[in-house]
Parts: C-alpha cells; structure tokens; sequence
C-alpha cells in the first residue's frame, strides 16, 4: 500500500512540474496558492517589532535590501505590503522561480530574472537602479539550494555597498509552526497561531573593502541574522536550527553532479 501511494505521488510530482512549465498553468497555480495562502495568513496573529524602521527608510527615501531565510519565506509575500514602497524579487527563469514570481507578482512584488549565485550583468544593473532609485530588493541569502542559515553568495553585500544601501534583516517564527525535514527547514505556520516578524537593525556595508574585510563582514552578518533568528525561534518554543554544512547541502549534490567539484 505504502509502496502504491509512493507510486502516485511521484507520478503527481513529476505531472506538476510538466504543468507549471506552462506559463498559463503557472499563473493559474499561483492565482490558487496566493487565494489559500492569504485566507491563511489572515487567521494568523502577527505582531510586528522595530517596524517603526520602515518609517524612517520611507522618510529617508533610502532604497534597501530585505533579507529572509528560504525556510521562513512563507508568509513573505504579505509582509512587503509593511515597506510602503515598491519592491522587488531575484527569480530564476526555471519553471519553480516563473512559479514562485507569479505568486510575489500578485502581492505586487515585480521579479528581477536572474539568480543570486551567479548574477548576470543585466540582473546586477537592474538591482542596482532599484535601490538607487529608493526602492526595495528582497530575497533569500541562503536560497533556492542552501547552505541552510548561510549567506551562500556575495550578491546582497555587493548590491548593499555599491548602491550605497542598508541590508535590513527580517525574522520570522511561530508558535506552533512545523519544521519540515528537508533542507532548509521550511516553517509550515499553522492557522490561527501567534507569530512573531522582528526587522534587524540596518546593517551598512563600508566601501573599498579589501577581500579579506568583505569576507569578514559577511561572516558578521551571517552570524548576526542566525543568532537572531534562534533567539526568535527559542522565544517561540521552537528547535534550534543550525547553519548547514557545505558539504552537507543540496548545493554541493548538485555542483558534485554537474562535475563542477
């Protein structure tokens, strides 16, 4: 029996990515995921701290960078509506990133194509009109593959210093919520729970950085949002997750597979 449902659900899988390679299935995907999701945010209770932040970068008109982990980017979409400014997402032109950016798209969040690990020259001049422009750049440091809780490329502190922005961390926890076995630990919140959305203060990047002080100063940061984030998570009675070994990831699987390492 177990077998059998094995079975079919991998044939489901395998039939759902066929499907969202249509842009037309894609969109109708999204349009389902963000009516849910909504329904279930709006029974979530959400209290919000050092938001007052967002003020003051309105006020300021300073563009800046938004950064959440992978694994609690569930109800992302919704917050960005807190900025009060336009904002915008890096996503892959692969079936999953077109996916994901129809469902930011209908929080009125405008995709970027691109990635993060590896930033064309296009992907990197529209980041940086943006946050000169005094809008917002969000996504995760550590996504789409991991390492889990680290900031596994340079792309926000590059963006961040040569548009001579903020990085502005965002926590996210839950009583309650669900962490999934699987890379990053995607936190599943529960309907009607208490949650917690904490902004870290701005984090500035100095310019004429030599390599080993950028290196340093991403070290800082990371080790400053995990701390964070673990603080948040204890707060809320949930296990404490720890930065994923390289060796350990899906990113290492998959540059081991493509014959990169």
């Amino acid at each position: 029996m177990l077998e059998m449902l094995k079975v079919f659900f991998d044939k489901v899988k395998r039939l759902f990515k066929r499907l969202i390679k249509s842009n037309f299935f894609a969109f109708c995907f999204a349009v389902i995921i963000s009516f849910v999701l909504t329904i279930w945010i709006w029974t979530l209770r959400i209290k919000r701290r050092n938001f007052d932040l967002l003020k003051t970068l309105k006020k300021n008109n300073s563009g800046y960078i938004l950064l959440f982990w992978h694994g609690r980017s569930m109800i992302s979409p919704y917050l960005v509506h807190d900025t009060k400014k336009q904002v915008y997402g890096i996503f892959s032109k692969h079936s999953d990133g077109r996916l994901m950016a129809n469902i930011f798209r209908l929080y009125n969040v405008k995709p970027i194509w691109g990635s993060t690990s590896s930033s064309s020259f296009g992907t990197i001049k529209d980041a940086l009109k943006i946050l000169k422009n005094g809008d917002v750049l969000a996504f995760s440091p550590d996504g789409p593959i991991g390492p889990r809780f680290t900031i596994a490329t340079d792309s926000a502190l590059y963006f961040a210093m040569k548009a001579k922005v903020p990085i502005v961390p965002l926590y996210i926890s839950g009583k309650n919520a669900k962490l999934i076995d699987n890379w990053d630990r995607y936190m599943i919140i529960k309907p009607f729970s208490k949650v917690g959305v904490k902004l870290g203060e701005c984090f500035n990047i100095p310019d004429n950085l030599s390599e080993d002080e950028f290196k340093n100063v991403k070290i800082q940061l990371q080790n400053l949002m995990v701390k964070e984030q673990q603080e948040l998570d204890k707060e809320f009675g949930l296990e404490k997750i720890e930065p994923e070994k390289f060796e350990e990831s899906k990113a290492y699987r998959r540059l081991k597979r493509e014959g990169k390492i």
